[in-house]
C-alpha cells in the first residue's frame, strides 16, 4: 500500500497537488492529512478533500487541527464515501485500521480544539476497541511527548502529548503520523514503539509544502517501511507528465541563483528546461536575459553538473590558499533558540589533532576554555561551513555574553560555503555540508541525524532537564563528522579537484571506522547531572500535566465534534462533481468565527476599507449557545460594554479616544487599551479578548 501524507497546508497551493497525484506511479491507495486548515480543502462550495482522493482512486483519512474553529465546519460536510474523519471513525483499508486524534492536547491556549490529556487517552482507548484489525497507524495533530515536538514559537519547550505517546506505547502502531510543530515538518523519528512522521508545512509565505510518501512493503508475515519526505516542487521535478508549469518552475529552481523571477525570465527567453540552459551559450544568456554574466557562469556550471551527471569544479586554487599552519577547522552545535552554544569541534592543521569542547551547563566555562584554545593556536584563521554565517555570528555572540574579547584572538573567519557556492557545482540543489562532502567522497558516520535534531535534543535538556535517551555521544560524533567533513572538502579541492591522481591522495581517515584516530569529547554527563536531569524531567512532566487542568480550554466544556454536529450540512457540491465554482460560500462572523449561512443572522460592515461579516444581534448569546463559550455577565468588568453596534468597531468612544475591538470569545464591545491582544498563528491576526474571557 502506498500512502500520500501532508499537514498544515497553512499557506501553500491546493492545485499542484493534483498534478503530483495524477502523475505518481504507482499511484496512493491513501491520502491521509494532518489537520488545520480543513476549511482551505472543504466550505459549501467545495470538497478537495474528496476530488483529491478521486482523482487517485484512493480514500482519504483526516483529523482537525487544534485552529480549525468548530464553528466554521458545523454546517459543512466533510466526510464522503471517500473521505474519513479518523476522529470520529476509524478507516480500516487493506488489514490496516487508521484512526486519529484531532486538535492540540493538553494546553490550555492554543488555538480552538483542544482537549485534556485524560480525554484523549479515553477517546484513543474507545476508537482502538472498534478496531478488529491487530494492524493500527495513528493520526494524531499533536505529536507523542518528547518526540519531534519542541517548540519555540510563543513558548520554548515540548508541546507533544502524555497521551499519544502512552497510547503508541502500549500499541506499538505501525506509524504515527502528526503535524503541529511545523519546524519538525519533513522528519521522520525513529523510537521504541514506531517510526514517528511529522509532515507538517510552515504557514510563512512562499513556505514549500511538504509531503511525505510511505510505502508499506510485505516481506513474509512481517510489513517494513519505506518513508520517503519531499515537497511539492521536488516531487514535481522528478514525475513525469507534470503540468509543463510546475515542473519547468521545479526543474529551474534547483539552480543555484535561479528563483522566480529569473525561472520566468529563463522560460520567456526560451530556456524552460535545465537542459536548454546547459546546450545555451554564455553569449546566447546574456542576449535573452538580464542576468548578470557573474551569475550567468554559476548557473550554467550547475545546469552542466545535472546534464552530465557529474561534479563540475571551478577555482580549485581558492582553496588550497587556505590550507596551511594558520588553519582551525571548527564546527559547534546551539540549542534551537541559537543563544547557547554547548559543543565546539575544532581540527588544527598544525597539530593534525580534533579537540572537541563541550559543556551543558556552564557556557562561561566553555567560551573560556576556547579562548585558551585560540591562545595556544596563535591567532589561527578559522573556517567553518556555514552560508550564513552561523558559525561566527553565534560564538561572537557567546563570546560577548562571557565578556571575551574574541575578535582579538582570531586572524581572520572564513566561510567555506560561500566559496564552495562559486566553486563546486554538482547534480544536487544547494551546497550543504553533508551533499558537497559526499559528492566528494566523504562517509558520514550518522547520516540520518540533522542540525534541527540536536538542536532541539539539548533545547530540551535546557528546558525539562531530559537526557537524550541515547545520551550525547551520537551528537558528539555528529559534530567530528561535520568538522572533518569540512577537512575533506578542503583536502581534496586544495589537490585540485576531482581525478584520477588526486583520487588517490585523499586522507584515508575518511571511513567511519578509520575516524576513531580523532576521538570526541567525554560523556558530558556526570551521575550526578544525570541525576538532576531526571529530576528535572519528571517536575517539568508533571508541572504540564497540572497546568493542562489549572484551566479550561476553550472548548473544554464540550466536545469539539458536538458543536460540528449540530447543524444539518450544507453542500453545494456533489460528490461527482465535488468542486462547484458558480456557488458562493458561506461567510463568517469576524468576531466569533461562526458561519453565517441565512443572511439575516449576519451584518456587513466596512472597517478600514476591508468589508467584514458580524452576527446581526452580537456575538454573545450565539457564542454561549453554540460553541459552548462561557460568558458570565453578573461578574463583567464594568468597562466591558454590550456588543449592541457592530460599526462602532474601530471608532472612538464618546467618552475616550480609545479604538474599540470585538472580544473573540463573546463578541462584546471593549475598549483597546483595557483588552487582551493575542497573535493567531495560523494568519498573523491579533485575536482580542474582554478582560472576563481574557
Amino acid at each position: 500500500m502506498r500512502i500520500f501524507a501532508f499537514s498544515d497546508w497553512r499557506t501553500q497551493p491546493i492545485e499542484p497537488l493534483y498534478e503530483i497525484l495524477e502523475n505518481i506511479d504507482p499511484s496512493p491507495d491513501l491520502i491521509l492529512y494532518g489537520g488545520d486548515d480543513v476549511r482551505r480543502f472543504v466550505d459549501t462550495t467545495q470538497n478537495h478533500f474528496h476530488k483529491l482522493a478521486k482523482t487517485v482512486d484512493a480514500d482519504l483519512g483526516f483529523v482537525l487541527g487544534n485552529d480549525d474553529h468548530p464553528e466554521n465546519l458545523q454546517h459543512l460536510k466533510l466526510q464522503t464515501s471517500r473521505v474519513t474523519d479518523l476522529h470520529r471513525n476509524p478507516l480500516e483499508k487493506d488489514g490496516i485500521a487508521l484512526i486519529g486524534q484531532s486538535g492540540d492536547i493538553g494546553s490550555t491556549a492554543m488555538g480552538y480544539i483542544q482537549y485534556p490529556e485524560e480525554e484523549a487517552t479515553k477517546h484513543l482507548e474507545t476508537l482502538h476497541s472498534k478496531v478488529s484489525n491487530d494492524i493500527i497507524a495513528l493520526v494524531s495533530h499533536t505529536p507523542p511527548h518528547g518526540t519531534l515536538d519542541y517548540a519555540q514559537r510563543y513558548e520554548s519547550g515540548r508541546i507533544g502529548s502524555h497521551a499519544v505517546k502512552k497510547f503508541a506505547s502500549n500499541t506499538g502502531p505501525l506509524f504515527v503520523l502528526c503535524g503541529h510543530v511545523h519546524q519538525f515538518g519533513g522528519e521522520t523519528a525513529h523510537t521504541d514503539y514506531s517510526p514517528v512522521l511529522n509532515v507538517a508545512s510552515h504557514d510563512f509565505e512562499q513556505s514549500p509544502g511538504r509531503i511525505a510518501i510511505i510505502d508499506i512493503l510485505e516481506d513474509g508475515r512481517e510489513l517494513n517501511l519505506d518513508i520517503r519526505h519531499t515537497t511539492v516542487k521536488k516531487c514535481a521535478r522528478d514525475l513525469q507528465g507534470v503540468g509543463r508549469s510546475l515542473a519547468a518552475t521545479s526543474s529551474l529552481s534547483r539552480l543555484t541563483q535561479v528563483g522566480g523571477t529569473r525561472v520566468e525570465e529563463l522560460k520567456d527567453a526560451g530556456m524552460a528546461t535545465i537542459s536548454d540552459i546547459a546546450a545555451a551559450s554564455k553569449a546566447e544568456m546574456k542576449s535573452a536575459t538580464t542576468i548578470p554574466e557573474y551569475f550567468i557562469d554559476k548557473i550554467q556550471a550547475h545546469a552542466t553538473a545535472y546534464a552530465e551527471q557529474e561534479t563540475i569544479i571551478r577555482d580549485a586554487h581558492k582553496f588550497a590558499a587556505l590550507r596551511d599552519d594558520e588553519t582551525v577547522l571548527i564546527d559547534i552545535e546551539t540549542n534551537l533558540e541559537q543563544d547557547r552554544v554547548w559543543c565546539i569541534g575544532l581540527y588544527s592543521y598544525p597539530t593534525d589533532e580534533f579537540t572537541q569542547l563541550v559543556s551543558l551547563d556552564d557556557e562561561q566555562s566553555l567560551i573560556e576554555r576556547f579562548q585558551e584554545y585560540l591562545l595556544e593556536q596563535r591567532k589561527p584563521r578559522l573556517i567553518y561551513y556555514a552560508g550564513n554565517s552561523f558559525d561566527e555570528g553565534r560564538l561572537s555572540e557567546a563570546a560577548d555574553r562571557c565578556n571575551v574579547a574574541l575578535a582579538e584572538l582570531v586572524d581572520e573567519w572564513v566561510d567555506l560555503c560561500v566559496i564552495a557556492r562559486e566553486t563546486i557545482f554538482q547534480p544536487e540543489e544547494g551546497h550543504d555540508l553533508d551533499a558537497i562532502a559526499s559528492g566528494l567522497g566523504f562517509l558520514f558516520e550518522h547520516p540520518n541525524v540533522t542540525g534541527l535534531e540536536i538542536g532541539g535534543a539539548f533545547s530540551t535538556y535546557q528546558s525539562e532537564g531530559e537526557v537524550p535517551d541515547d545520551g550525547w555521544e551520537k551528537y558528539l560524533e555528529y559534530n567530528r563528522d561535520d568538522t572533518l567533513a569540512i577537512k575533506h572538502i578542503l583536502d581534496f579541492m586544495s589537490q585540485n579537484g576531482p581525478n584520477e591522481e588526486t583520487l588517490g591522495r585523499i586522507d584515508e581517515r575518511n571511513s567511519p571506522e578509520d575516524r576513531d584516530d580523532y576521538g570526541i569529547a567525554e560523556a558530558p554527563i556526570t551521575a550526578e547531572t544525570e541525576s538532576e536531569a531526571v529530576i528535572d524531567s519528571s517536575v517539568s512532566e508533571t508541572q504540564s500535566e497540572d497546568t493542562a487542568h489549572a484551566s479550561e480550554p476553550l472548548w473544554a466544556k464540550r466536545d469539539p465534534y458536538d458543536v460540528i454536529e449540530n447543524k444539518d450540512p450544507i453542500a453545494h457540491w456533489t460528490e461527482s462533481d465535488p468542486i462547484n465554482a458558480e456557488a458562493s460560500s458561506v461567510p463568517l462572523c469576524s468576531a466569533c468565527g461562526r458561519m453565517l449561512v441565512e443572511e439575516d443572522e449576519r451584518k456587513q460592515l466596512t472597517v478600514d476599507n476591508e468589508s467584514r461579516y458580524l452576527c446581526q444581534s452580537g456575538c454573545g448569546e450565539t457564542s454561549s449557545k453554540n460553541s459552548g463559550c462561557k460568558k458570565d455577565t453578573s461578574s463583567s468588568d464594568h468597562n466591558s460594554e454590550p456588543h449592541s453596534d457592530p460599526t462602532q468597531v474601530g471608532s472612538t468612544d464618546r467618552s475616550s479616544s480609545a479604538a474599540k475591538v470585538i472580544c473573540h470569545d463573546c463578541g462584546d464591545l471593549v475598549r483597546e487599551d483595557r483588552a487582551t491582544g493575542k497573535l493567531r498563528i495560523n494568519d498573523g491576526q491579533t485575536l482580542w479578548y474582554c478582560p472576563t474571557c481574557t
